[in-house]
C-alpha cells in the first residue's frame, strides 16, 4: 500500500487495483480538507483512520452545505459510486457553487506561430548587426590612427579622443620625457616592455 494515510481510497486500502476514481477519492479529500481544516477522516490513530475509510461517511462541512453532495460522491466506499476522474469532480464543485469556468483560450493557428517565428528572427538579426557595429566601433579608432604600442618607446595621447595619437620606438625603456611648448594639446606617456603606458 502506497500512499498518504489520510488520502487513501477504500480500494488502496484492500489493496485493488486503483485508477482515475481513485485519484477523484484524494481529490475529495483534499479538497475538504481545504474547507474544513482537517481531513474528512482523520482520527486517533492510523488504524481508526483507515476504518474510517473503509467504512465512515464524510461529516457535513460547515458553510458549504452545496458541496456536501459532491463531497459524498467523490468519497464514496465503492470506485463505481465515484466521480470519473477529478475533471468530473472539479466541474461538478464548481457548478455547485455557481462558479464559472473561465473561457477556453481560442487558438489562432498557424499564422501567430510563423508570425512570432519572424518577430524572434527579426530580433536575432538586429542584435547580430548591433553586435557586429560594437565590435567595429571597439576595435577600430579611425582611418589614420597608429597601432597601440608595443615595446619600448614613448606614446602621445590624443586628450580629445583618449587614444594613441603617435608613437615612437626606442631599443630601451624610457627613463625621462621632456615635455615642451604645446603640451596642453598632448600627453606623453612612457611605455615599457609590456606595451602599458606609464
Amino acid at each position: 500500500m502506497a500512499g498518504t494515510l489520510d488520502y487513501l481510497a477504500p480500494e488502496q486500502i484492500r489493496g485493488e487495483p486503483v485508477d482515475a476514481r481513485t485519484d477523484s477519492y484524494a481529490l475529495g479529500c483534499v479538497l475538504f480538507e481545504c474547507l474544513a481544516g482537517a481531513p474528512p477522516f482523520r482520527r486517533e490513530t492510523h488504524a481508526e483512520t483507515l476504518w474510517a475509510h473503509l467504512h465512515d461517511e464524510p461529516p457535513p462541512l460547515a458553510g458549504h452545505g452545496a458541496l456536501d453532495p459532491v463531497l459524498a460522491k467523490a468519497l464514496a466506499k465503492e470506485p463505481g459510486e465515484r466521480f470519473a476522474g477529478c475533471r468530473e469532480l472539479m466541474d461538478a464543485a464548481a457548478a455547485a457553487l455557481g462558479l464559472t469556468a473561465p473561457a477556453p483560450v481560442k487558438r489562432r493557428g498557424q499564422r501567430l506561430v510563423h508570425r512570432r517565428r519572424a518577430v524572434l528572427a527579426a530580433g536575432l538579426v538586429l542584435l547580430g548587426v548591433t553586435v557586429a557595429a560594437l565590435i567595429v566601433a571597439l576595435t577600430s579608432g579611425g582611418e589614420n590612427a597608429p597601432t597601440a604600442p608595443i615595446g619600448n618607446g614613448v606614446a602621445a595621447i590624443d586628450p580629445r579622443g583618449d587614444r594613441v595619437a603617435s608613437f615612437i620606438e626606442s631599443g630601451t625603456a624610457p627613463s625621462n620625457v621632456a615635455v615642451g611648448e604645446g603640451a596642453g594639446e598632448g600627453l606623453l606617456a612612457l611605455v615599457g616592455d609590456a606595451g602599458a603606458a606609464a
